[in-house]
């Protein structure tokens, strides 16, 4: 056996923490490039998406005004146009677009598509808001200029990082939570490790999927209600575990997290309808 091989294992066997810790920073370090090369990647689609969704709006907004101004009869090539556009169209301009061609009456086919085209302009300047434009730096403020700095330097090393974070308590809470689970000596003590473990990992990725919802939306909720349901979220599955030590109030705490889930995704889905 040639002699680096011997002072490489004389070397784990004298200092295993240290070779462990050497192994663990590898991973995360392998995780977080794998991670990052994941959202460079997502970026890239969603500027092509952008782009393009920019695009066909423009060019779908243009036959509408030159419908609306009797530029154009050819109400089968608006149509056309919007068969294109499908894909990009979020469902409440998508289904007001088909209630345009199903709409006979001359009068309220004309104030469905008044009601479109405002609809795409506003899109398009929403999305215009989170287009970085590489073509015009010139007169850039130092607001434009920190915003570009903030999305195409620091977001794709810090959020993979908070992805990282994340992965890393979820492993923290399975280890901790299983040594001791293996430590236990009766079944009722056991169900309750097990419902806390999975209470912990369930609240985690919950907070975390909340607060990237606010970070990409750049505001808290907007009324009074669903504040006080996010800062009911934050608070009771906590206090109820601390205070109930027990494993079916664990479960109860488990289906009230995703309730409250399910009832954000359903008021997005709502939203966007």
């Amino acid at each position: 056996m040639p002699s680096i091989i011997i002072d490489a294992l004389n070397l784990i066997l004298e200092k295993p923490l240290a070779f462990l810790f050497s192994i663990l920073l590898f991973i995360l370090i392998w995780i977080y490039k794998e991670l990052r090369n994941k959202y460079l990647e997502n970026q890239k689609q969603d500027e092509k998406r952008t782009d393009e969704a920019i695009s066909l709006f423009s060019e779908l907004e243009l036959e509408i005004h030159k419908y609306l101004e009797k530029k154009t009869e050819d109400f089968f090539y608006f149509w056309e146009k919007v068969s294109k556009v499908n894909s990009h169209l979020p469902n409440k301009m998508y289904l007001l677009a088909k209630n345009c061609k199903s709409e006979t009456n001359e009068k309220k086919r004309y104030e469905l598509l008044n009601q479109l085209r405002k609809d795409l302009v506003d899109e398009i300047d929403s999305l215009k808001n989170t287009q970085m434009n590489t073509f015009s730096k010139r007169n850039e403020s130092l607001k434009d200029k920190t915003a570009r700095f903030t999305h195409s330097t620091l977001k794709p090393f810090i959020v993979p990082i908070i992805d990282l974070y994340l992965i890393f308590v979820i492993l923290l809470i399975l280890y901790l939570g299983l040594r001791l689970f293996f430590s236990l000596d009766s079944i009722d003590k056991q169900l309750f490790m097990i419902s806390l473990i999975t209470t912990f990992i369930i609240y985690v990725v919950s907070v975390y999927l909340v607060i990237v919802d606010i970070i990409k939306k750049k505001k808290l909720p907007s009324n009074a209600y669903d504040r006080a349901g996010f800062t009911l979220f934050l608070i009771i599955p906590p206090f109820l575990t601390v205070l109930f030590p027990v494993w079916y109030v664990e479960f109860i705490v488990i289906t009230m997290i995703i309730g409250y889930m399910v009832y954000l995704a359903n008021k997005v889905q709502k939203m966007n309808r």
